[in-house]
Order: C-alpha cells, then sequence, then structure tokens
C-alpha cells in the first residue's frame, strides 16, 4: 500500500494502530496536534509528512534526539521525514546551526547539514521556505 493519511486533533501514542499504518509507504499526519518523541520514534514509515506546524519541537531537544534515534539505527536510504513550520530564513538557519552544534560530526552545507552515518549513507537535514511564511524542515538519508 502506497499513503495513507491521519487526521488528528489529538493524537495518543496509545490510540495509533501502528501495526497498521507502517504497511503504508508514505504517512501523512495533518491536524492540530502536539507531536511526542515516543510517538514520532515508533512510526516506521519509510516516508513521514507531518502536514502541522511542528516550530516548538523543531526548536526543542527532541528533535535533536529523533537526529541521534536515525544516526544510532542507520535508518535506510530513502527514508524522510518532513516537517512543516512558520519559520523564516534565519529562523531555519538558527534550526540547522543547533543540529550542527549539537550532533558529533555534523558537517554545514548549503541550508543543510549533513550526518555521516555508519552504513555509508548520509542523514541530511535540510530546509527549504514554501512560501513567505511556510517552510520546510526536511530529514532524508541519502547515499554517501
Amino acid at each position: 500500500m502506497e499513503k495513507v493519511t491521519i487526521y488528528a486533533s489529538t493524537l495518543d501514542r496509545h490510540e495509533i494502530d501502528y501495526d497498521f499504518i507502517k504497511n503504508f509507504k508514505v504517512l501523512v499526519i495533518e491536524g492540530v496536534t502536539e507531536l511526542t518523541i515516543p510517538i514520532i520514534q515508533n512510526l516506521q514509515n519509510q516516508i513521514v509528512h507531518f502536514q502541522l506546524y511542528l516550530n516548538d519541537f523543531l526548536q526543542n531537544p527532541d528533535f535533536i534526539v529523533l537526529i541521534k534515534n536515525w544516526v544510532a539505527k542507520s535508518k535506510p536510504i530513502g527514508s524522510c521525514f518532513t516537517f512543516l513550520c512558520f519559520e523564516d530564513e534565519s529562523g531555519l538557519i538558527t534550526i540547522l546551526n543547533r543540529v550542527r552544534d549539537q550532533i558529533e560530526g555534523a558537517v554545514a552545507g548549503d541550508k543543510c547539514v549533513n550526518i555521516p552515518m555508519s552504513n555509508s549513507t548520509v542523514l541530511k537535514v535540510s530546509y527549504e521556505e514554501c512560501t513567505e511564511i511556510k517552510s520546510l524542515i526536511k530529514m532524508t538519508v541519502v547515499p554517501l
């Protein structure tokens, strides 16, 4: 199965049917909710698009925990999480600088931070501006 979308006004990790949603390559989570690191780390889909505004998550230590978890687990090539946020370019750069400063071995690039992984891959954390007020932070595992 290719894609499933979940609308969440509130999301509790005990309410999510992980066995069902892991059968889909792409998971889209929409709505208004606070996502916690246990929920995010339990998602096994190759691609997850968080279509809810996650400024707080991206600016707190849980985002760094998630990145370190991906590196430790050596996620496979093609794994990708995208996070929608309201940030201007300076805010996006601040997020990437924090990633670079807090992840050992991280190297800054053009609108990205590259983190070497043990399986000859790189976790690329990048940003792109969608509109004047909307942006995406993207985590993607790519070949070395």
